[in-house]
């Protein structure tokens, strides 16, 4: 499935299982991939989970479980438990504790905000690190 806002292609969601619902506007998929990517087509991150929701209606992809997401370009890597992609905002959010990482610097707390390359991202509360620049 693409996901896109405003005519804007961000990426696509594919698993081994896809369920529909609500008249095919509602979709379970597991486990879930997401590769987001620039309007060019260039690879930016990929998210991955043991399930998650996709809204063709909303076009919001909500995660489950132990979540990993991996950008491609700035190797930097976020684990949480449940995080949601804005593709209106081209932006992940998280209310759960995280953990991000960049080479041997590592920044912790709980709730964040990042674009799908991992090049912004902002920590929301409990704060512990940095990943610097």
């Amino acid at each position: 499935m693409t996901i896109a806002a405003t005519g804007v292609r961000r990426g696509e969601v594919s698993g081994d299982t896809v369920m529909s619902f609500d008249a095919a506007t509602r979709f379970d998929i597991r486990p879930l991939r997401a590769q987001f990517a620039t309007s060019l087509g260039r690879p930016l991150g990929l998210v991955t989970a043991p399930g998650g929701t996709y809204s063709t209606v909303t076009s919001i992809l909500e995660t489950r479980g132990p979540v990993a997401i991996v950008s491609d370009t700035s190797r930097r890597r976020i684990t949480a438990t449940a995080v949601r992609y804005d593709p209106g905002r081209n932006q992940l959010a998280s209310d759960s504790a995280f953990t991000a990482t960049a080479g041997s610097r590592r920044l912790e707390g709980i709730g964040f905000t990042a674009d799908p390359g991992l090049f912004t991202i902002r920590c929301l509360q409990n704060c512990r690190g940095t990943l610097g620049p």
